[in-house]
């Protein structure tokens, strides 16, 4: 917008006019568009002005006193003046730009360039923080409305898996048959044991002797004491029979509590401490020992434990115990000459692999020491039998178990 100066005191000078005038009276105001002829613009942008249709020279006068301003483009130190007789305005507007800003076209200088970019890295950056804190929220939303739904436990209950499914991995456990004849092998090799290395010579335990044969054997079936089951030399070799068979029987049952044994520490260990049930009053709630539903766990437990046990653990535990076998004949006399201590580990090896699979077996076990029936006098015990502990379910609640006592095997007598 141009600077308009008005001086009513002094009057425009005839010698400063331009040559070509115009009277300001006769030409009406013209808004048109021209280009300054000094600007130079891109021809992207041609910046707009207000201007006569032709160059105007009116009826101005000079002063000194005039304003000087860049924005009307006329030199410093001039200003135009209207006439005070001139009625019409003549409305004129001139654009300027700086070079710089001409030269670049419009462009984005560099400066702004940068300052864009690192504005819009900085909203870039807040807007992803925005969404990875937004994500998890709607993950877990729908995930829980996922989860809540029927289709997906259903799905669920599929994934996990049966006890029949697990029990598929484990072994085939052992028919009777199998057992009946691994016990007749043990009873045979104890035998051929004591007939190979043990002479009918007459024997004479000392109190020191007695105490630790019935710490390692138990009290004789037969007799009250083991001193008192050797003073007849007709029957000594079947005493010794007896006292090896209690000896390895002993030693092999989960309730073992002797210095000899040849179940693996570990298990029997655990075993021990489950087969008691919590220390506690609360029975009721289906924890205790006696429970059907812990015996079944147990049973469980036994079977995967078994066949989850490293075999030379085992072999090197038994190897262990010999000499404690060994120890406890040795007031017995035997003849420890040639084959004596390969035979006894052999014997040794053999009743605690038995033991091992009695322990895996779905029932419970019991030596058997005693007649059913048809017991004859001076018939001897020499080896035990049997008898297992299964379940029978009469129904599908717990009170309808039923324990059912099968002999498995009869105990072997000598006459």
């Amino acid at each position: 917008m141009a600077l308009i100066h008005r001086n009513p005191v002094a009057e425009p000078q005839i010698d400063d006019l331009p040559t070509n005038t115009i009277d300001p009276n006769l030409v009406p105001t013209i808004t048109s568009t021209t280009t300054s002829p000094d600007i130079a613009a891109p021809a992207a942008a041609q910046p707009t002005v207000l201007a006569t249709s032709q160059t105007l020279e009116t009826s101005l006068a000079l002063s000194p006193s005039s304003v000087d301003s860049a924005i009307t483009g006329i030199p410093l130190g001039h200003s135009s003046t209207i006439s005070p007789t001139s009625t019409p305005t003549s409305r004129s507007t001139h654009e300027t730009s700086s070079p710089s800003a001409t030269e670049a076209g419009g462009t984005v200088s560099p400066a702004e360039a940068g300052g864009i970019a690192v504005g819009a890295a900085v909203g870039g950056a807040i807007l992803a923080v925005l969404v990875l804190l937004a994500f998890p929220r709607l993950r877990r939303h729908r995930r829980d409305r996922t989860e809540a739904s029927p289709l997906f436990a259903e799905e669920e209950k599929k994934n996990i898996p049966r006890v029949d499914s697990v029990l598929d991995h484990l072994p085939q456990g052992f028919a009777d048959e199998t057992f009946r004849q691994k016990l007749g092998k043990l009873s045979t090799d104890i035998k051929n044991f004591v007939d190979s290395f043990f002479n009918e010579a007459h024997l004479q335990l000392d109190a020191s002797t007695e105490a630790s044969l019935q710490t390692l054997a138990g009290p004789p079936v037969t007799a009250s004491s083991w001193s008192a089951a050797f003073l007849n030399d007709k029957t000594r070799r079947c005493v010794i029979r007896l006292l090896i068979a209690q000896l390895l029987f002993k030693s092999i049952h989960p309730q073992n509590d002797t210095d000899v044994n040849l179940l693996p520490h570990q298990l029997l260990a655990a075993y021990q401490i489950f087969q008691k049930g919590p220390q506690n009053s609360k029975r009721e709630r289906g924890f205790g020992s006696d429970i059907p539903s812990r015996k079944t766990l147990l049973v469980l437990w036994r079977q995967i434990s078994s066949h989850l046990f490293p075999a030379e653990l085992r072999i090197e535990q038994n190897h262990a115990e010999v000499g404690k076998i060994a120890y406890a004949l040795a007031p017995l006399h035997p003849d420890t000459h040639g084959s004596f201590h390969r035979i006894l580990e052999s014997l040794v090896q053999d009743a605690g692999q038995l033991g091992l699979e009695l322990f895996a077996d779905a029932h419970e076990w019991e030596p058997i020491w005693t007649q059913s029936h048809n017991n004859v006098n001076g018939a001897m015990v020499v080896f035990p039998g049997v008898q297992l502990s299964r379940r029978s379910t009469g129904g599908e609640q717990h009170h309808d178990d039923m324990e059912i006592k099968v002999t498995l095997t009869s105990c072997i007598v000598e006459y």
